[in-house]
């Protein structure tokens, strides 16, 4: 059996190579595009379908995983799918071949994360380990991918982009295959007879799906548009990486708290606060895009409105899905928020953005999370979460 430093390390690396990827693809995969002459509407589109390989499939992987034990198996192959689908990418040269190229990874890389949730929170149960501080070092990834892009695409081409996003693919399947399964999640939970719709039926679920739906949506335009946007402002490739950056460093410093914050505040609070700052950063992101130290001041909401947010979004699945559904659990978040709220918000940004006005997308954006804020606010109370999350966080 490892030791518990060498698996938290192990489930660390996992992270690190996985928002890597995501560090290349959200602030610069735009420009690349962009480069290659498609519109606005194709690139939301791209993005959409991105995305929307995060509805349904899932939830069929999260299904196996369930049925089989053998989560860290289906981690391993998707992770080397995923690989191999984006080789395809960087000889695309039509709209219709990276469109197609974009599918094929999306398919196998989104199934990945919600199964290596299920994996690290079985792991955690087992080890006593804090989950905020091993996720950290995704957000550590993030930033490295970003910032030191932002500088080399200074110097080069964008058109390294699509090798450099392999590299960190290569990353993941070498970590994945150095982690074991979790025997906690291998064994289902005999305690509880509950199927899948007796959870879903619940009112607090319905409204957790809701609430990571709205946000989802919310962050859309910034996913697809923010390094577009910004560069329309004359923003140089460094700035905005480091703008994308600035907000991630500051998600790892509260990621490092989150456990005590919520231990303090309890996880509904803290749910709350983060819809409500997400709803303002949109809001206020038109107005002040070219007033510098504003902008730093909406990227700083960063580690309240997704690291807050994700580290009770976490807690709430961990808590509301016993262990032998903790993998449908998992893919419904990420089927909710990234895959359906994402997909459309995709969409609907790149519409806005040709038919009304970039700052519109904004807008739409900061009204959506504020809806978001106030269901969190109505219905995601529960005792009961709130309890075991803050257990979970004391670890």
């Amino acid at each position: 059996m490892l030791a518990a430093a060498t698996l938290h390390a192990r489930l660390s690396a996992y992270y690190a190579g996985f928002y890597a990827v995501l560090g290349a693809l959200l602030p610069y995969f735009g420009l690349w595009l962009a480069a290659r002459d498609l519109s606005p509407t194709q690139i939301g589109l791209i993005f959409s379908v991105h995305g929307a390989t995060r509805v349904a499939l899932p939830l069929a992987w999260g299904w196996v995983a369930d049925r089989s034990g053998r989560r860290m198996w289906l981690i391993r192959l998707a992770s080397l799918m995923a690989l191999l689908g984006f080789v395809i990418l960087p000889f695309a040269q039509s709209y219709t071949a990276i469109l197609l190229a974009v599918v094929v990874f999306s398919v196998f890389w989104n199934a990945t994360m919600p199964q290596f949730e299920a994996v690290t929170l079985g792991h955690l149960r087992v080890t006593g380990g804090d989950y905020s501080r091993v996720r950290l070092w995704g957000s550590v990834g993030f930033v490295v991918a970003v910032v030191g892009l932002g500088y080399l695409f200074d110097v080069v081409s964008i058109n390294y982009l699509p090798w450099i996003m392999l590299a960190f693919l290569a990353w993941m399947v070498i970590s994945a295959s150095l982690i074991p399964d979790s025997q906690m999640l291998a064994a289902h939970d005999e305690q509880s007879s509950a199927t899948i719709w007796d959870v879903l039926r619940q009112p607090v679920v319905m409204a957790l799906l809701l609430v990571v739906f709205c946000s989802q949506l919310s962050f859309a335009p910034y996913y697809s548009f923010f390094s577009l946007y910004l560069e329309r402002q004359a923003y140089p490739p460094g700035q905005i990486g480091l703008l994308w950056a600035f907000g991630v460093v500051l998600e790892i410093w509260v990621f490092v708290y989150t456990g005590r914050l919520i231990v303090r505040y309890g996880v509904h609070a803290m749910m709350v606060l983060a819809l409500a700052s997400t709803a303002l950063r949109w809001t206020l992101l038109p107005p002040f895009v070219d007033n510098v130290p504003v902008l730093l001041l909406l990227q700083a909401l960063h580690m309240s409105s997704f690291g807050i947010f994700h580290a009770c979004g976490i807690y709430y699945i961990g808590s509301l899905f016993p262990a032998h559904l903790q993998g449908r659990g998992q893919a419904l978040y990420v089927t909710c928020g990234f895959g359906a709220g994402g997909s459309l918000g995709a969409w609907l940004s790149g519409w806005i953005w040709e038919n009304q006005s970039p700052d519109a997308m904004y807008y739409m954006a900061g009204g959506v999370a504020a809806a978001g804020a106030v269901v969190a606010w109505r219905f995601l109370f529960n005792p009961d979460v709130g309890g075991q999350a803050r257990v979970s966080a004391a670890r």
